[in-house]
């Protein structure tokens, strides 16, 4: 048995040095990952805040520099005592108040109000000022309807509309601005959807409508894909479309399809979602697969395998009643993976994951403007190889992946106005891990999305750290130019073990950076057309390379082009 263990390792040990770059060996897992993580993504849209109630015009009961001597204050309004908004008001008594003291007064009462989270508007009615008592009127305002407004585009069912706002406030109760607001943001966790609320003059007196103004997509859109940014060993050409389905039927759902295709793998993804409890919470789910096949020229042995996704996620906002709000999701996804070499199954993994992830945007006017973009996300999972004992074996014996697992990742981005049509753009993303990791959930550094000196998936590992930093200047309306720097870090194995060096690079952990140009051209307003330059910087730590070949790597410029059209 222990003979048939020690073969089993060896065979697999072999099969991987057949190989022509053993630091870049393509399997299920990572192929699957560098796919998913290509994915165009659209960002979560930002909420606007409702508007106050439009202002009520006010008798002028003392004339211009007249005075009253203020004994008191008669307050009319129900949501607090008459005595607890009199305290607030206690340093007016005894003053000779002029009719702009007076209405400072009554303003400080519509703070309080506010301070308490109620909309209202105190007012000064006609009055005699009789032994100095000045009476404050304040007007509450209730929730009334809530309305779409003419102006608006949307498909969204107007009863499910007002569901979102009166699940947050309901009619005929005091109005809340936060609850409003938190109504709002809700609408915008509909993916496109942008929302804006307006306090309008209710239809019944002592009320305040609510008149939604609502923009969204066309019912149908959809995107072709055309770049070199893929893996060498599956085919660097993909051709990727993916087609969005919104809000047919008026309840604020969506469907998306993607495919991906390149000479030697194919991938289709299938994600549906819907907001749901009146748009409290959005729930996703998806599903992927994966096929792909490695032509012999960059291994003997031939690879070919199989993956497959699924994952619920469910989304929700927090700080809504900000115009920056947090978006957090909770999410379970389950990843199988099948690998062959010279037609032998070489792996049948299993990957389960929970997960949790919190996104910010937030916009500031410092220097002329700019916004930091804030991402993280926890996730704990288990690996399960015990679909095939070789692979098991050969894992137990070297990087010991099987078992649970933690890791943590974020990105910090600032997006920053530097001069008429020139900006700054500056992106630190990192990984950190508890163990060793199964390769679908490695960090990676080469890539179009990352250090663009570097071809895709060359510099994996289990912790990493990569920064980008871009300034670019518009030089037309449809032509942007822009220089790079990017540098990147990598551990390839949390926790080593004897003979590791003889699968990967020598060099658990390395750097690699790179410079380079970028030039983005929008001819018409649904194509894009980006080619990207990239030369790299220092050692080349990913392989095992000799000085030759390696001075003769630095001379060669990496090369990026895309072709997007969106219809």
């Amino acid at each position: 048995m222990e003979n048939f263990r020690t073969n089993g390792i060896l065979a697999v040990t072999l099969l991987i040095a057949g190989v022509s770059d053993p630091a870049t060996a393509q399997d299920a897992g990572q192929i699957l990952r560098d796919v998913e993580r290509n994915l165009p993504r659209s960002e979560p849209s930002a909420p606007t805040l409702p508007s106050l109630v439009p202002p009520t015009p006010e008798t002028e009961f003392l004339k211009e520099g007249d005075t009253v001597r203020v004994t008191g204050f008669r307050i009319l309004s129900t949501l607090f005592s008459e005595q607890e908004l009199q305290a607030q008001l206690s340093s007016y008594i005894g003053r000779d108040c002029t009719l702009g003291d007076l209405r400072e007064a009554a303003a400080q009462i519509a703070r309080y109000y506010g301070k308490h989270d109620y909309l209202a508007r105190a007012i000064l009615p006609s009055q005699t000022l009789e032994n100095g008592i000045v009476t404050i009127q304040v007007l509450e305002a209730r929730m009334g309807r809530v309305l779409i407004d003419s102006s608006s585009n949307t498909r969204l069912d107007p009863e499910r509309a007002a569901d979102f706002i009166h699940a947050q406030n309901a009619a005929g109760e005091p109005l809340r601005p936060s609850a409003i607001a938190t109504g709002v943001s809700n609408l915008t966790q509909i993916p496109g959807m942008q929302a804006l609320g307006v306090l309008d003059a209710g239809q019944e007196e002592g009320t305040t409508d609510v008149r939604l103004k609502l923009l969204e997509p066309k019912p149908v859109n959809t995107t072709l894909l055309v770049d070199n940014s893929s893996v060498r060993e599956i085919g660097n050409i993909r051709a990727l479309g993916m087609m969005t389905v919104s809000n047919t039927f008026g309840m604020g759902e969506q469907l998306a399809l993607t495919g991906q295709v390149t000479k030697s793998s194919r991938y289709m993804q299938v994600l549906a979602g819907a907001p749901v409890m009146d748009g409290e919470y959005w729930l996703e789910a998806m599903g992927g697969a994966l096929r792909y096949e490695i032509d012999k020229k960059y291994n003997a042995a031939t690879p070919k395998g199989d993956a497959q996704t699924v994952a619920l996620n469910v989304r929700w906002l927090g700080l809504r009643t900000s115009s920056d709000p947090v978006n957090f999701a909770l999410g379970a996804e389950h990843k199988w993976t099948n690998d062959r070499l010279a037609g032998l199954e070489s792996s049948d993994n299993g990957v389960a994951a929970v997960t949790f992830a919190a996104y910010r945007r937030l916009r500031d006017t410092w220097m002329g403007g700019g916004a930091f973009v804030l991402n993280g996300q926890l996730k704990a999972g288990f690996v399960d190889l015990s679909g095939n004992r070789t692979n098991k074996e050969f894992d137990k014996a070297t990087a010991r992946t099987q078992g649970y697992f933690g890791k943590a990742n974020f990105s910090v981005a600032r997006v920053q106005n530097l001069w008429t049509d020139g900006d700054a753009r500056v992106t630190l993303s990192a990984q950190i891990s508890t163990r060793n990791l199964n390769s679908a959930e490695q960090f990676t550094l080469g890539g179009l999305g990352a250090v663009r000196a570097y071809p895709a998936s060359v510099g994996n590992g289990d912790q990493g750290a990569l920064l980008n930093v871009e300034i670019g200047h518009r030089v037309t309306d449809d032509l942007r130019l822009s220089l790079h720097w990017d540098a990147g870090v990598i551990e390839q194995h949390k926790n080593t073990w004897d003979g590791w060096q003889d699968l990967s690079s020598p060099h658990n952990q390395y750097v690699l950076q790179g410079v380079g140009a970028e030039v983005q051209w929008t001819p018409f307003s649904n194509v894009q057309a980006r080619a990207t330059v990239s030369h790299y910087v220092g050692n080349d730590g990913s392989r095992r390379i000799t000085s030759a070949a390696l001075d003769s790597r630095r001379r060669d410029l990496q090369a990026w082009v895309q072709l997007v059209l969106t219809v």
